[in-house]
C-alpha cells in the first residue's frame, strides 16, 4: 500500500543572504517509532528504521526539494504546480547526526520569509510517499504496528507550530500526519493544550494551532487583503484622472479651434 506521509522538523538557525533569502539549518526527520493520527483520530505506529531511512535513494530524494507554505491541496509539487506553490528548496548536502537527519533550507518568497522572521512560523513538515508493511515488533523499547519502507520524498512544507510544539493536520484517509508521543506525566498538560487550540482552515487544510498563532495568521492574511484593496483604489484613482487629463485636452484643442488667428484680429481692430 502506497501512501502520503507528512513528518515534522524544526528551524535550527537561519541567516538572511545578500540577496535577502533566508537559508536555514534544520532537522528534517529522524529515525525511530513514529504515531501518526489518522482522519478518523486512530493513531498507528510506524517504525522508520535505518535501514529503510537511510537507504541511498531515499537520502537522495531529500536533494534540492522544493519548499512549499503548508502542505498542498494537491497534496504532491510536480512540473504543474511547482510555479504556483514552490517558495524555496532544500540544499544538495543531507547530513546523518545520529537519529536526526538535517540539511539546508533556502527560502527565496518574501511573504514566507516574514512569516518566519515577525510571525512565528518556525516549524517544517516533510511530504513522501511510503510503501506500508504489516509488522509487529519492538525498536528500541517503543513497539510499532507498522513498517515503512521504499521512502521517498516530494516536498517540504513550512507550517504554523503548535504550543509544546505540537502541529496537527487533518487530512484525507490516504494521508496521516505525526503526532507527539505522549508519556503519562504530559498527558494532563496535552489535555490543557488541546482544549485551548484553535482551528484554523488554510488552502482547504484544516490545521489546529495555538490562538497566538492563529491570530498572526489572521493579522498577516488581514494587512495582504489590505494591500490589495489599496492597490485596487489606487488603480481606480489613476483611472480617474487619466480621464479629467482626457477630458481637459479635448476642452484645449476646442478652444484653440475658436481662437481668432492674430492677423485677422489685428484687421479687425483697424477697423
Amino acid at each position: 500500500m502506497i501512501t502520503i506521509r507528512h513528518d515534522k522538523g524544526v528551524i535550527k538557525q537561519k541567516h538572511l543572504t545578500a540577496e535577502g533569502f533566508l537559508k536555514v539549518d534544520a532537522i528534517f526527520t529522524r529515525t525511530g517509532v513514529f504515531e501518526y493520527r489518522n482522519d478518523d483520530g486512530t493513531i498507528r505506529k510506524e517504525l522508520r528504521h535505518p535501514d529503510d531511512v537511510l537507504k541511498s535513494d531515499s537520502l537522495a530524494s531529500m536533494e534540492m526539494l522544493p519548499i512549499t507554505f503548508n502542505h498542498p491541496k494537491e497534496r504532491v509539487v510536480d512540473v504543474e504546480n511547482a510555479r504556483k506553490l514552490q517558495i524555496g528548496f532544500t540544499g544538495q548536502k543531507i547530513n546523518i547526526d545520529g537519529e536526526n537527519i538535517k540539511g539546508t533550507v533556502v527560502i527565496t518568497d518574501k511573504d514566507s520569509i516574514n512569516a518566519i522572521e515577525n510571525e512565528g512560523i518556525q516549524e517544517l513538515s516533510l511530504g513522501y510517499n511510503v510503501v506500508l508493511i504489516k509488522e509487529d515488533g519492538d525498536f528500541k523499547g517503543q513497539r510499532f504496528d507498522y513498517r515503512q519502507t521504499e521512502i521517498k520524498y516530494n516536498h517540504l512544507a513550512l507550517v504554523p507550530k503548535g504550543r509544546a510544539g505540537v502541529s496537527k493536520l487533518i487530512l484525507d484517509s490516504v494521508d496521516a500526519v505525526q503526532t507527539e508521543t505522549e508519556n503519562k506525566q504530559d498527558s494532563n498538560q496535552q489535555k490543557e493544550h488541546n482544549m485551548t487550540m484553535v482551528k484554523k482552515n488554510l488552502d482547504g487544510i484544516l490545521y489546529e494551532g495555538a490562538p497566538e498563532i492563529v491570530n498572526a495568521l489572521d493579522k498577516a492574511t488581514a494587512r495582504a487583503d489590505k494591500a490589495e484593496s489599496d492597490v485596487s483604489t489606487l488603480t481606480k484613482e489613476v483611472e480617474t484622472l487619466k480621464a479629467n487629463l482626457d477630458a481637459t485636452k479635448v476642452k484645449l484643442d476646442t478652444a484653440e479651434k475658436l481662437i481668432i488667428p492674430r492677423r485677422y484680429k489685428k484687421q479687425l481692430n483697424q477697423d
